[in-house]
């Protein structure tokens, strides 16, 4: 529930107010609380003396958006009201179990027991949640680009450290003349260091502010995670700057222990 309550047994006796789904409330009063606020609907029973007739009440509760059907589902807006008061010749209920495949023989003599003449319209079935129910051809797409995802912040990574690596040896005779003229190797890691952090923070700017501009492309793909997740966002440029600043480390502190003479001759 994001708001108000759930249906309880008085509501099935007496319906006082209907329950809507967070889209629905969203687009039926954007930026607004939809508790207290009336709805008219007709009934739809066409076996019914009062087909049509409308039924006004105000909403009670306003239920997080479901994906009826399964991942690739989209979310629709939905009005919930009591079976009591709208009353059909067949319904569709759904029971959450630790062990599906136990809990059906079980659901079976629930339903006997509440009325013996009763009969399903097919076989109870049992649904997976989660990263089961995802169809296997998502799964293959899903598995494939990751596999490319992982293979290119390997490549990044490599190629990173590489670059880093090589503009510090570029510096070299820099770095040799600075020793030189009295630098100590400290003030020479440090000064590769920093320059090393401002080169780190640009990229890191630059890689996430395209990557949230892609956000669009990839927000039909997910299920059950955000276009924007913190996790992937931190970790990833986490990940390019150690190598960045590994390299820029250890590349440093080669050329500040090298004998300037030889850094400059190399020259």
């Amino acid at each position: 529930m994001r708001a108000g309550r759930w249906f309880t047994d008085d509501d099935m006796r007496s319906p006082v107010g209907f329950v809507v789904s967070e889209k629905l409330a969203k687009t039926l009063w954007p930026g607004q609380s939809a508790l207290g606020k009336r709805v008219t609907v007709r009934r739809a029973s066409q076996a019914r003396a009062d087909f049509g007739q409308p039924i006004t009440l105000p909403v009670i509760g306003v239920l997080a958006d479901i994906r009826e059907y399964g991942p690739a589902d989209e979310e629709h807006a939905e009005l919930y009201l009591p079976y009591t008061l709208e009353v059909w010749a067949w319904m569709r209920f759904i029971v959450r179990a630790p062990n599906a495949g136990r809990a059906l023989p079980a659901i079976d003599r629930a339903v006997r027991g509440v009325e013996p003449a009763l009969n399903f319209l097919g076989k109870p079935s049992v649904a997976e949640t989660g990263s089961s129910a995802i169809d296997s051809q998502r799964r293959f797409v899903t598995f494939v680009l990751t596999g490319f995802a992982a293979c290119a912040l390997l490549l990044a990574t490599i190629g990173l450290y590489g670059m880093v690596a090589y503009s510090v040896v570029q510096r070299r005779r820099e770095l040799g003349v600075r020793i030189a003229l009295g630098a100590s190797a400290r003030n020479v890691v440090g000064l590769v260091m920093r320059n090393a952090i401002g080169f780190v923070l640009a990229g890191a700017v630059v890689g996430v502010l395209g990557a949230l501009a892609a956000t669009r492309i990839l927000r039909t793909m997910l299920f059950q995670t955000t276009a924007t997740d913190l996790t992937t966002f931190v970790a990833v440029p986490l990940v390019l700057a150690i190598a960045a600043m590994s390299a820029s480390y250890w590349s440093a502190r080669r050329a500040a222990e090298i004998d300037p003479m030889i850094a400059i001759k190399g020259e």
